[in-house]
């Protein structure tokens, strides 16, 4: 939107929020939506820090790219730049204004004979991959490399080699283990080498998200690695099944009445269907304890929706002869109705039922079992394998540079080294930017940075992101790890933690207000449905007042399709219910293309008008994806309309 006829508020409506985080004392955690003036904020936060430290080298701010690393160097410096020719007894009276934050950092600048606008590189303003790449080279003893640590910028080619010598050892009497572990992967995946060893490079491209202790450990306890990961899945299923056994206790006798309605559905028609329920005599009860009987109990539940709900997770209407009901068995039929209507009376419970169907099995089958073993030999050989291709190169990735500076940072008892207090002494105050794009290896990162820290009274860390902004998962960032830090901070050791004081800003400087009210209207249905990563929606507030009121220069149109998923694929009609599902989305994307067609025809007069006058008028399509905008560009195509595909 154009803001000519807008002007922005002497004071945004979030003054307060904005004035507390700039409290050198505190560490700070905040949220900053889109077009909340973010930038800004850590700006001048970052002058504030100047003047309070003792060397522009105790103030250290962390990006997530070189174009942002380079843009909060440049407004620094301008700012700076700009105190410089300024009168200093005219720099305001507003203590916290960019003028006089900026006049304080240059005066201690000059007391201390910093000389930050000639000797620039005093600001430590980089990206988190060039951090941890200074931090490695100063360790060298720690890479293994030498201090020559080259970052490839296209390491494939690197991981192509590792995966590649590490598969031709099979056959090899060297390593039997390696050989049968790569011999059964192949098995596994029909013999096809080519998609191993693309597996394999993409693995060791990710390495950072799996290479623990535990897989790198040269002689693994197999069934305590086996316990391990097998742990959250038990405590998710056990959760689920007590929490269904507690809704389906309160209709008595509804356990049993299941059990003799799928034993008599088994004799008529649904013997696989309903087995796990009709030979489970103790159902609904447990114990649910061990991953055999929360397996077994799983099963069951499964059996239970699939009689009582449809494929998409409703309880059923109607009752037939497929479900193991013929027509003339009208008793069992209405026994069956007469269960689901008491259950469904029962709040929560239909929720409930349907979300057996997405939960995970609650232990791995051997032959899973198998696979897995044999994924961790192989990825454990194929990591020490691109060890030894890096050294060769002389090259190395961002994650072994990451990695590298995790070791410098935190020894093997996971306790701070001599290195990193050393390091970590000479940092005062830390800002990141962008914390919403926060992987769990940066995360762990700072959290040993923060660690190391000798006295942490007098230092503060300060994060600014959106997590609204972390939908799309941008270099693995995990949209949970902004509020488990603003509930919990950065955490270190088995109790001890760094809390940050939570500052979310609301003022939209960006946007027009009749903008910033329908986005603050369409976004809250968008949030209404909760996703499972606990990121909630926050309103925006206009920092902008119209001086005017002139005609509405835009509408919104916003469509929402509801996503139905089908229900357990032992159903026999999950098929049938597929293809209905199938269906019906295609009609809704073939009625929607064609409300957009006749929306964009609807206004091509008005779009000749103002290019004949020399202005613009627009009509903008947004898409999540090229599949989803290819039908509307055929659309247009066939109904002669001009447009421009981003």
């Amino acid at each position: 939107m154009q803001a000519k006829h807008s002007l922005v508020l002497s004071t945004p409506p979030d003054q307060a929020q904005r004035v507390s985080a700039l409290d050198p004392r505190r560490s700070i955690l905040v949220q900053a939506p889109a077009g909340s003036g973010k930038t800004d904020l850590l700006t001048r936060r970052f002058l504030r820090l100047l003047a309070e430290v003792d060397d522009p080298s105790q103030v250290v701010a962390i990006t997530f790219t070189r174009a942002a690393a380079a843009e909060m160097r440049h407004r620094i410096l301008a700012e700076l730049e700009k105190a410089s020719v300024r009168d200093a007894a005219k720099h305001g009276a507003d203590e916290f204004s960019m003028e006089s934050l900026a006049a304080r950092a240059l005066e201690r600048s000059r007391q201390l004979d910093w000389r930050l606008l000639e000797l620039t590189a005093k600001l430590r303003i980089s990206t988190i991959d060039s951090f941890c790449r200074d931090l490695a080279i100063q360790q060298p003893i720690y890479s293994g490399i030498g201090n020559n640590l080259q970052i490839s910028e296209r390491p494939t080619e690197l991981y192509r080699r590792a995966a590649r010598v590490t598969l031709e050892k099979l056959g090899s009497p060297a390593d039997r283990t390696l050989s049968d572990a790569i011999k059964n992967l192949l098995l596994w995946r029909d013999n096809n080498w080519k998609e191993l060893e693309e597996l394999l490079v993409k693995m060791l491209s990710q390495r950072d998200r799996w290479m623990h202790a535990f897989v790198l450990g040269q002689a693994p306890d197999w069934n305590a690695i086996r316990e391990w990961l097998e742990r959250p899945f038990a405590k998710t299923v056990r959760a689920a099944l007590d929490k269904l056994t507690q809704l389906l206790i309160q209709v008595p006798g509804a356990g049993d009445e299941a059990i003799e309605l799928a034993q008599f559905a088994c004799t008529h028609g649904a013997s696989e269907m309903h087995r796990d329920l009709a030979e489970r005599a103790d159902f609904p009860y447990g114990p649910h304890e061990d991953g055999a009987s929360l397996e077994d109990g799983r099963n069951a539940y499964l059996c239970l929706a699939d009689l009582l709900l449809t494929g998409e997770d409703l309880f059923r209407r109607q009752i037939n002869k497929l479900l193991g009901f013929p027509k003339e068995h009208k008793e069992e039929k209405l026994r069956l109705q007469d269960l689901i209507e008491q259950l469904a009376a029962v709040p929560g419970l239909e929720e409930a039922l349907a979300g057996v169907r997405d939960l995970p099995p609650a232990r791995y089958s051997d032959e899973d079992w198998l696979i897995v073993q044999a994924s961790f030999t192989l990825l454990r050989h194929a990591a020490g394998e691109l060890k030894a291709v890096f050294a060769e190169a002389g090259t190395v990735d961002f994650v072994e540079v990451a990695q590298i500076a995790r070791r410098v940072l935190r020894g093997e008892d996971q306790l701070p080294t001599d290195a990193a207090l050393a390091v970590a002494d000479d940092i005062r105050h830390l800002l990141v930017d962008e914390f919403q794009d926060t992987s769990r290896r940066q995360h762990d990162f700072i959290s040993a940075l923060i660690a190391a820290w000798p006295d942490r009274s007098d230092r503060t860390i300060f994060v600014v992101g959106d997590p609204m902004q972390s939908i799309y998962f941008f270099r693995d960032a995990e949209a949970e790890l902004f509020r488990r830090v603003e509930e919990r901070g950065f955490e270190f050791g088995e109790e001890e933690s760094f809390l940050l004081h939570p500052v979310k800003l609301t003022a939209n400087f960006r946007s027009d207000p009749r903008l910033v009210s329908s986005l603050n209207v369409a976004f809250e249905k968008v949030f209404a449905i909760p996703d499972g990563s606990g990121i909630e929606f926050a309103k925006a507030e206009p920092a902008r007042n119209l001086s005017d009121a002139p005609e509405a220069r835009f509408e919104l149109h916003l469509e929402f399709t509801p996503q139905t998923k089908p229900g357990s694929s032992s159903h026999p009609d999950s098929a049938r219910v597929r293809q209905r599902i199938a269906d019906g989305r295609d009609a809704a994307r073939k009625k929607q293309t064609n409300e957009i067609v006749a929306l964009i025809r609807s206004h091509l007069d008005r779009i000749e008008s103002a290019r004949s006058g020399g202005k613009q008028y627009r009509v903008a399509i947004l898409g999540r994806a090229r599949t989803a905008l290819a039908p509307i560009a055929t659309a247009l195509r066939k109904a002669e309309i001009p447009f421009r595909a981003v």
